[in-house]
């Protein structure tokens, strides 16, 4: 089951709103190491739409941000695909180009970063930056970046006791239920109005996701069942054979529920090859 919050229209609600641009600028001020003091009150969200063509289909970037010395792109990716990266460079690339009307627009203000957040799996740790650049590590441009990080190893740092800032907020998008999202969120990772604001703007898009709801209730379920099975087994077989049954009970039960193999992988840690024989 795919992260609902990774998905467009709900990325979209929490950080391409004016509604809740404070969530936004929390953000953005982590991400660049700015003070929010700094930035409040100087993020703008521009609505940008790819020119519209016969027979070309209308696409648009999820977040596009104003600040006075930079423009922002911020893409949620929920799946991977062969083309994701030139499309992902098209976007950046028409927005840099845009700025240039005229000779004296070479001398441009703005520099540009592209940050995607990447909800599937990937090698290559959590964070990835890419520049244009020469064989020697020579920038040819000093203005356009682009960054990717990875919700799903940022969770999975998050659960072995990372903490930091940017894997906090890639790791909220991946949280499974309320409880969970609080638990990321903790105490410092935002203000408490923002805390506050996010967690609201969450529960109302779950009203329109109730399979969030149901993997609540089952994932509550299996892991109260689950327990008190694996206990008994434990004690009789001794702790790592109980604790293997463990897993591969809770992945078949996943299984039988129509969860996909990649996260029955992350919550039990079993192989693909263990999993399919289930």
């Amino acid at each position: 089951m795919k992260n609902i919050l990774t998905k467009d229209k709900n990325f979209k609600m929490l950080f391409g709103s004016y509604e809740h641009i404070r969530i936004l600028t929390e953000f953005l001020s982590d991400y660049l190491d700015i003070p929010y003091e700094a930035i409040e009150g100087k993020v703008k969200l521009i609505k940008k739409e790819m020119d519209e063509k016969v027979g070309v289909i209308r696409q648009s970037v999820d977040v596009l941000v104003e600040l006075p010395d930079r423009k922002i792109q911020i893409e949620m990716n929920p799946v991977s695909h062969k083309w994701l990266h030139r499309r992902n460079f098209i976007y950046l690339a028409r927005e840099y180009i845009s700025e240039f009307n005229s000779v004296k627009s070479y001398y441009m203000v703005h520099s540009y970063i592209q940050i995607n957040f990447n909800d599937y799996k990937e090698e290559g740790g959590e964070y990835k930056h890419y520049y244009i650049q020469s064989n020697k590590g020579e920038k040819y441009l000093e203005d356009i970046e682009i960054h990717e990080i990875n919700i799903l190893e940022c969770r999975k740092r998050w659960y072995n006791g990372s903490r930091d800032k940017i894997g906090r907020w890639a790791s909220i998008f991946a949280s499974r239920n309320i409880e969970e999202l609080e638990t990321m969120i903790g105490d410092d990772l935002m203000s408490k109005e923002t805390k506050k604001e996010f967690i609201d703007t969450v529960k109302i898009i779950r009203k329109g996701e109730p399979g969030w709801w149901d993997y609540e209730k089952d994932a509550k379920m299996i892991e109260n069942s689950i327990r008190d099975e694996a206990r008994d087994i434990g004690h009789q077989e001794g702790k790592q054979e109980g604790k293997k049954i463990e897993q591969l009970t809770i992945a078949k039960r996943m299984k039988d529920a129509n969860q996909s193999i990649e996260f029955i992988m992350e919550m039990t840690s079993l192989s693909k090859e263990e999993i399919e024989k289930l």
